[in-house]
């Protein structure tokens, strides 16, 4: 029965299925020792949520990786990345995805500190453009809490 459903869903999801990708730029920044900001490990992902991932066809409800970089020297990062969310309703409800951005940073303490901050829906060719992220203690939140007001800007498409 498992395996119905899991082929039932597999082909609704790919008539009905929609492809977004994400392009993010920012700057992590650690005034308290400079070097902590560099070769952070920074991930785009994809929120799931039970109801609308059947289980079976994406795994067991889990986040989809958009994609994942790190930063530079100077706590810079640029990051691409897609993912396939289905359309259930394709009439009523457009299912598009649900990105954030993690990363675990040492910049107030020796155990790590991890950092979830919900992005909104804009996606190429409009590139996001997070500013200054500052790392030190009170100055990020879960929930997306920028150093700059989030810009956005159009990217141009060579070719």
């Amino acid at each position: 029965m498992l395996v119905i459903l899991s082929l039932v869903c597999g082909l609704f999801v790919s008539a009905f299925g929609r492809r977004e990708c994400i392009g993010l730029s920012g700057q992590l920044s650690c005034a308290n020792d400079h070097r902590l900001h560099a070769h952070i490990e920074v991930t785009v992902w994809d929120a799931d949520f039970f109801l609308l991932n059947p289980v079976g066809y994406y795994g067991w409800n889990e986040d989809d990786m958009m994609g994942i970089t790190y930063t530079s020297e100077k706590g810079e990062f640029l990051v691409y990345g897609c993912a396939d969310d289905p359309d259930f309703l394709p009439v009523l409800i457009n299912n598009r995805p649900d990105p954030y951005l993690t990363f675990r940073h040492y910049c107030n303490s020796l155990l790590g500190e991890k950092v979830k901050l919900q992005l909104p829906q804009v996606f190429m060719p409009t590139m996001q453009e997070l500013g200054v992220i500052r790392l030190e203690r009170n100055e990020t939140r879960a929930g997306g809490r920028f150093g700059r007001a989030l810009r956005q800007r159009k990217h141009k498409h060579v070719g």
